[in-house]
């Protein structure tokens, strides 16, 4: 609330320009949920319109996206398809599937959206865990390339902006899409697909990329 009124008092733009609010630790649930957040009011804002956008991150399952350490690598119904062509089962999270996130989008749908308030979701993710098992990281490849893809196609459909995390770091954990040297795509598969799931609103756009497997010659490393 004191940033909002910071800003609309120092005048000019500030008075109605679009402010973006960020929820308790850009967690769904607890922005959501009976946790206390509550969003802030705008009543100096002169816009005659609302004005203010809701921002929160969406890396679940952390384990798949964000967890170096973790051995889970596939996802959803495209890790159920790398199962079948031989990557082994236990790869495969234990929550945080397909209906997992469409739930997380329904909420964040019926909190703001449905009330007029824009929400984008700042940071999405997941990093590149191909090395986990080099014989099918095709298929672990593919598989981040789908969940990229679905997740954007999915808040695109319930009228929500995802936002990719690209932290620079291209190759094992990392979570880059660019080389910011050569200005080049690193993952176009991925690129693609999340700009066809938005342009589309289709969470399948993703779905049936297909990368061959390499086997990186690296040693442990650390994003």
């Amino acid at each position: 609330q004191i940033f909002i009124d910071a800003v609309r008092s120092t005048g000019s733009k500030n008075t109605h320009r679009y402010l973006m609010v960020t929820g308790w630790n850009t967690n769904i649930d607890y922005t959501v949920g009976d946790y206390g957040f509550v969003m802030p009011t705008d009543t100096n804002c002169t816009a005659g319109e609302n004005r203010l956008m809701m921002s929160v991150h969406y890396y679940d399952p952390w384990d798949y996206c964000g967890e170096e350490n973790a051995k889970t690598y596939i996802w959803g119904a495209r890790g159920q398809a790398a199962i079948e062509a031989g990557v082994s089962s236990t790869g495969m999270g234990k929550w945080g599937q397909e209906d997992f996130l469409d739930g997380q989008m329904q909420k964040l749908y019926d909190s703001y959206i449905s009330k007029g308030i824009p929400v984008v979701i700042g940071e999405y993710g997941c990093i590149d865990k191909s090395t986990a098992d080099p014989s099918h990281a095709g298929e672990i490849k593919s598989n981040r390339v789908y969940y990229n893809g679905y997740l954007a196609g999915k808040a695109a459909s319930m009228g929500i902006t995802p936002v990719y995390w690209d932290n620079g770091h291209n190759s094992t954990y990392g979570f880059g899409l660019f080389d910011r040297s050569t200005y080049e795509q690193t993952q176009p598969e991925i690129i693609s697909a999340i700009i066809e799931a938005v342009a589309n609103k289709d969470p399948q756009a993703g779905a049936d990329a297909a990368i061959e497997s390499t086997v990186e010659k690296s040693s442990e490393v650390h994003a």
